[in-house]
């Protein structure tokens, strides 16, 4: 690089993006790797999609390229379910039939004929596929938040180990007692709860 063009580099300031400032920088590559994929415009499947404006065929003669998508319907339904942006093709009943409910062989056999298109994706990638930004940063969140655990409760059951490897009877049937899941700060302001004590 010369002494110009590492001039000029003083003056660039990248733009900052949802992916180098923020949470959207700590999402794991899994996400980021479903994001570009989305993002990017899906390839024809039902046509071999040309380049060109014009084809000649084998007499000679000159016609335009037609390259027409299938005219797809986007029912309410699609919002509520996950249908990983298909939609309906207007004009064909999918048959509705369980493929080989009595033979466990032929069944094994199906899924070992289209197990490689599960294996194109990790455990992590399925996991993080199809999710909004929104919903990958709550996830994120999700996941790096630690509830700790109160060290009586280790303590309590460290102690209990002891007790039943000496074998002492009143620690047989004892087992540790974890906190209440559900207790919120609306519980603790209830008036007319029972605590503990009551019940």
């Amino acid at each position: 690089m010369s002494a110009k063009e590492a001039g000029q580099r003083l003056y660039y300031y990248a733009r900052p993006t949802r992916w180098s400032k923020g949470i959207g920088a700590e999402l794991p590559v899994e996400y980021k790797k479903f994001w570009k994929e989305w993002k990017k415009k899906p390839a024809a499947v039902h046509y071999i999609e040309q380049k060109s404006t014009y084809v000649k065929n084998n007499r000679g003669e000159v016609y335009p390229v037609q390259n027409v998508p299938l005219p797809l319907l986007y029912p309410k339904e699609i919002d509520n379910g996950i249908w990983g942006g298909e939609a309906i093709v207007q004009g064909f009943k999918k048959k509705d039939k369980t493929l080989y409910p009595d033979n466990p062989e032929k069944r094994e056999e199906v899924y070992a004929k289209y197990e490689k298109y599960l294996s194109l994706y990790t455990r992590d990638e399925i996991e993080w596929y199809g999710l909004t930004y929104l919903e990958a940063l709550k996830k994120w969140l999700k996941l790096n938040e630690t509830t700790p655990q109160p060290l009586k409760i280790q303590y309590r059951s460290e102690l209990i180990a002891k007790l039943k490897e000496n074998k002492i009877k009143e620690a047989e049937n004892v087992d540790v007692v974890l906190p209440e899941q559900t207790s919120s700060w609306l519980n603790k302001l209830n008036p007319f709860s029972k605590s503990p004590k009551t019940k």
